[in-house]
């Protein structure tokens, strides 16, 4: 901008997300990227900028701001993210407090201020509770979700980050994404699944296994417990939903300890495991990530606290001994002996002596290549997964001097946790899955076998009992679908060159061939055998393949520039055919659809945004019409004569007829809210890939008059949409794979349904058959709870009086009709805690749900608690 009259662009790097906000700092630009995080870009050679490091946990960054080495983030999902930007590689989230739709961040002096928000000193970031920010009014959503006329459930789901394992004998226990995986590793060559829970409402951050039972962390659904005496049906039997985001957990007979992330430590009685209970806690003011337990101590690693030692000698009482300050980020720890381990982020490996637990002693450290996140120990070896550098072997015979023996790692790979097992290294990496190493000889080590997952899943396609989905960096998986309760990974190719692969916006499925937009190329991969797929040719587009649709032997792709048709009449061999320009330089050909014998494309940030291309002669394309007044357009479907455009200038859905496809006409336009990434047409009805809202769904029956009529929140971040066998297969981000199907339900939201399945109330009592408790326990999305008139009498109502928590109801479009009952519901006699506002009755934490004519009484908190 030397010349400000003629701005000059000289130089271009293509973020994996959405970028909507960056802040430079010398000579680094720090890039709110949506789903894809913080991306950290070193600018120091302009024409030629480079990423150098990312935060990409769970994430949609859209505003961002940098002080010093901090990041604040707007999350539009989470809030506030506070995170360490250490050596400026790899950063790590400090503190996050939980607030909705996050407009804007700005920083000064040390403080944060969001705009119609009171300012906070950050300075005490760990100590921030959401309860301290003081909300403004939120407006409505104009598609609330309880104007819906139709529903979803989620059957299946599969993918997502593997951040957790442990072992025991043949087995690996493995959180992947929100389910937790079981696989025999027997033979670590073939490692084979075997069972796996169905999906959890949040990512499944830690794993401990105790006889036959499984105990998770389940991030924002706090802790869950799992049947696993047979590991082929694993079964949810018990769960309390902690206040915070269960990171960490660990187990010592009938006592679960659970590390909540912003709420520190709890100590929860598992005795009976179908109704855990808190009974203690400790550190509520500081964020706790992994635990490890010595004996009568446990030992927390804590973010930028360090090292938090408590006495559990009672459980009831834990005791707060002492906080020991790391230098780094601690993230993980293990005890052996006298010794703590603690996985400290950038500044690696930090070993404690904790003889007198009351006042531990460093001895010393070692700074790991990566940032250190987990840890392991067997005799006198210490394995540590280091992020993007994989697994570190250090020798610490010598507790003073430990010194590194060997490391493993993977292109785009990133180590989260670990567990050594005899001979062997079990490696969780978010992107790729479950990597088994053999450290027989710790100078020596030898990859012996892996479970290859996908942490994000970008695009789908599906073809019979078959899911096909592709990732930046990693390539292609398939996936079976035949059992959508149970999906399961079948095949995988990987890519020979991550760096050729960092963008991947599409893939299209035709016969024995799968046809993969990579960056300028299209890639093809032979799927005849769906356990073996590899790749066999690379065509090169004219510019970034965006999409493509495949219609009666030709392949239709937008690839920035225009529109591109390929030959596909010998498969394994594409050749291209006619090409047509259709941006001027200043937008990009995001999306084409292929109706008889017209293409139908809208271009993003042209002026000419909707185009209509006459492609009867493939070697000649032909623009013929089009539009100019659907602003910022990202996708299109057409069915007859009318075709449907994602307006996300407009922020909504335009119906235009294109009968005429010289002078299509807008007739109608439905303003909705979203991030609109695709739009998949099935008749009258509009299936909307909505980024963090997930599903959104639009009745086009009539189409002057279009109407809202679902959402579903998928709980990653929603790409794209297949509609296959009755069903929709997302490409939900860092979600994996998710599959929904619509339930049939009669009449509106929140008014009094008909018979879909009713579960009555026939008891009085706080526990047990027949209760309350019980049926909202069983209860299903859809279902009505109701009250036996012989119990619950209106003219003379009946008391149930709770001695603990009710279980949230995460269900969804549950109905709670005590309309014409007698219903007291008394929480008098819940325990008293120091958390009383975490006392609730009725907590919803879904949407659509209903409740009538429930009397609410006694409750030291909220009487009903509202969160969905």
């Amino acid at each position: 901008v030397t010349n400000a009259k003629n701005p000059k662009e000289v130089g271009f790097y293509d973020t994996p997300g959405w970028a909507f906000d960056v802040d430079v700092v010398g000579n680094t630009a720090y890039v709110a990227d949506a789903f894809a995080g913080v991306r950290i870009i070193d600018v120091s050679n302009r024409s030629h900028p480079t990423e150098k490091g990312a935060y990409d946990k769970h994430v949609d960054i859209h505003n961002i701001a940098v002080v010093g080495n901090t990041v604040y983030a707007g999350d539009r999902k989470y809030g506030l993210r506070v995170i360490e930007l250490s050596n400026g590689k790899q950063p790590n989230q400090l503190g996050c407090i939980k607030l909705v739709n996050v407009p804007e961040v700005q920083t000064s002096s040390g403080d944060f201020t969001l705009p119609t928000f009171k300012p906070l000193n950050v300075n005490s970031y760990r100590q921030l509770k959401s309860d301290q920010l003081r909300l403004p009014n939120m407006l409505s959503s104009k598609a609330d979700a309880e104007k819906a006329d139709m529903h979803f459930n989620m059957v299946g789901q599969i993918g997502g980050a593997t951040q957790a394992v442990t072992v025991v004998g043949n087995y690996a226990y493995v959180g992947v994404g929100l389910r937790m995986e079981i696989l025999d590793v027997s033979n670590p060559a073939d490692i084979r699944q075997v069972g796996a829970t169905v999906p959890f409402p949040y990512f499944v951050e830690g794993v401990a296994v105790s006889g036959t039972l499984a105990y998770l962390a389940v991030g924002d659904a706090g802790l869950r417990i799992v049947d696993i005496s047979d590991p082929t049906h694993p079964v949810e039997v018990g769960a309390w939903d902690s206040p915070g985001y269960a990171e960490g957990i660990a187990v010592a007979g009938n006592i679960v300890y659970l590390t909540d992330g912003p709420y520190g430590l709890w100590t929860v009685d598992v005795s009976d495991t179908a109704h855990p209970r808190k009974i203690g806690s400790a550190y509520d003011m500081n964020y706790a990530y992994g635990v490890a337990l010595s004996g009568s101590y446990a030992l927390i690693a804590a973010a930028r606290a360090g090292l938090l030692v408590v006495d559990i000698s009672d459980p009831v009482h834990p005791v707060e001994l002492v906080i020991m300050d790391t230098p780094g980020n601690a993230i993980g720890v293990a005890v052996s002996g006298n010794l703590a381990y603690v996985a400290d982020g950038w500044n690696g490996l930090q070993i404690v002596d904790i003889t007198v637990p009351e006042q531990p002693v460093g001895i010393s450290s070692y700074k790991t290549p990566g940032s250190a996140t987990g840890v392991s120990i067997s005799g006198t070896l210490v394995y540590v997964a280091d992020a993007f550098k994989g697994l570190r072997v250090l020798d610490v015979s010598d507790i003073n001097h430990p010194k590194e023996l060997s490391g493993f790692e993977s292109t785009y790979g990133n180590a989260a946790g670990i567990i050594v097992a005899g001979s062997m290294a079990y490696l969780a990496d978010r992107n790729w899955g479950l990597r088994v190493i053999n450290v027989s000889n710790p100078v020596h080590l030898v990859e012996v076998g892996s479970y290859k997952t996908m942490a994000s899943v970008e695009a789908v396609d599906v073809t019979g009992n078959y899911a096909y989905v592709v990732s930046s960096g990693i390539g292609l998986r398939v996936v079976d679908v035949s059992d959508p309760a149970h999906p399961k990974w079948l095949g995988a190719t990987d890519i020979a060159n991550p760096n050729d692969w960092h963008d991947i916006r599409t893939i299209s499925v035709a016969g024995n061939y799968a046809y993969v937009g990579v960056g300028g190329n299209i890639v093809v991969a032979d799927i005849s055998n769906p356990i073996n797929p590899f790749w066999i040719e690379t065509v090169k587009s004219k510019g970034l393949v965006q999409d493509i649709t495949i219609v009666s032997g030709i392949a239709y792709v937008a690839d920035e520039l225009g529109l591109q048709l390929v030959d596909l009449s010998d498969p394994a061999h594409p050749s291209l055919l006619g090409h047509i320009v259709l941006t001027t330089g200043k937008g990009n050909t995001y999306s084409v659809a292929v109706s008889g014998t017209l293409a139908y494309l809208i271009a993003s940030g042209e002026p000419d945004s909707f185009h209509i291309v006459d492609v009867s002669d493939p070697n000649k394309p032909t623009r013929i019409g089009g539009s100019s007044e659907i602003v910022w357009p990202t996708d299109v479907a057409v069915v007859g004569n009318w075709a449907y455009v994602l307006n996300h200038g407009r922020v909504g859905v335009s119906v235009v007829n294109v009968l005429n496809p010289a002078q299509p006409q807008e007739v109608s336009f439905l303003k909705t809210e979203g991030d609109f990434r695709r739009i998949t047409a099935f008749g009258s009805t509009l299936y909307i890939a909505d980024g963090d809202r997930g599903l959104s769904v639009v009745d086009v029956s009539d189409q002057f008059h279009p109407v809202y009529a679902a959402n579903f929140n998928t709980q990653g971040y929603s790409l794209e949409i297949t509609l296959a066998n009755n069903r929709l297969f997302v490409a939900d981000g860092q979600n994996g794979l998710v599959i929904l199907e619509q339930v049939p339900v009669v009449g509106k939201i929140n008014t009094k349904k008909s018979d879909f399945n009713k579960i009555s109330v026939t008891s009085s009592a706080d526990d047990g058959p027949g209760t309350f408790r019980q049926c909202i326990i069983n209860a299903i999305s859809g279902d009505t709870i109701t009250f036996d008139p012989t119990i619950f009498p209106l003219s003379n109502p009946t008391t149930i009086t709770l001695s603990s928590d009710l279980p949230p109801i995460i269900q969804g479009y549950l109905t709670i009709d005590a309309s014409d009952r007698g219903v007291i519901l008394d929480g008098s006699n819940i325990p008293a805690s120091p958390l009383v506002w975490a006392q609730g009755g009725l907590s919803l934490k879904s949407d659509g749900n209903a409740v009538i004519g429930l009397q609410i009484v006694g409750f030291p908190g909220n009487g009903v608690l509202i969160e969905g």
